[in-house]
């Protein structure tokens, strides 16, 4: 696919841009300790990372619990989430690359507030012109309220941007406005089950962006 007339890319946070596998990780399981559940590592709870808080202790604990959870493990993510944070390999320096070449946006479902928080703290929100998470809109991804936001607050349409991924539901989120869509491996989704979805170009990391986009250092 040539991608020349592409001017704006909506990004995903974890496991595309950045990684907070590891605050995630503690305090899902500080929940599990609190309800005397076993605590899980961090490749089991990959899975869960970006569909949802609410989806995930409520899969774990039962409806009855979630209102209690949600608090535990929020109260235990803002004291650890940006010391336990950092960027996905290479991403700093594709940033880098695209800025002022296209028009940006980060899509996450962390909490707004907490995503620019951290978008902050690892020094990449100067990057995006847009940064939306969960409560920004009424609908988590993969529901297209945060693309549509984000495409309107870009001036975008979809005919002239990229979406970056990696997970299923990112695929989901893009093919929601029909726009096409690139995924990242190191992040949630395996090498076979990224590439069934036909994206436009699957990547071993990040870095590889820029290349793919034609613009070498």
């Amino acid at each position: 696919m040539d991608l020349n007339h592409i001017r704006n890319i909506i990004f995903d946070f974890d496991g595309t841009v950045g990684d907070s596998y590891l605050p995630v990780t503690e305090s899902f399981n500080h929940v599990f300790r609190h309800f005397g559940r076993r605590e899980l590592t961090v490749d089991e709870v990959r899975p869960f990372v970006g569909i949802g808080l609410e989806v995930t202790l409520t899969k774990h604990l039962g409806p009855e619990k979630l209102e209690e959870a949600i608090g535990i493990f929020r109260e235990r993510y803002l004291k650890i989430y940006k010391d336990g944070s950092k960027l996905m390999p290479g991403a700093r320096e594709m940033l880098d690359a695209l800025d002022g070449r296209y028009r940006m946006a980060l899509c996450s479902n962390k909490p707004g507030e907490t995503l620019r928080s951290l978008a902050d703290h690892l020094d990449i929100r100067r990057h995006f012109r847009v940064v939306l998470g969960a409560y920004d809109v009424p609908n988590l991804k993969p529901h297209p309220d945060m693309l549509k936001k984000a495409l309107a607050e870009l001036e975008a349409t979809r005919d002239d941007s990229l979406y970056v991924g990696d997970t299923l539901t990112d695929v989901a989120f893009a093919r929601s406005c029909e726009i096409p869509y690139v995924l990242v491996l190191g992040g949630t989704g395996t090498r076979d089950e990224l590439s069934a979805q036909k994206p436009v170009a699957l990547l071993e990391r990040i870095a590889e962006l820029p290349g793919l986009l034609g613009i070498h250092a």
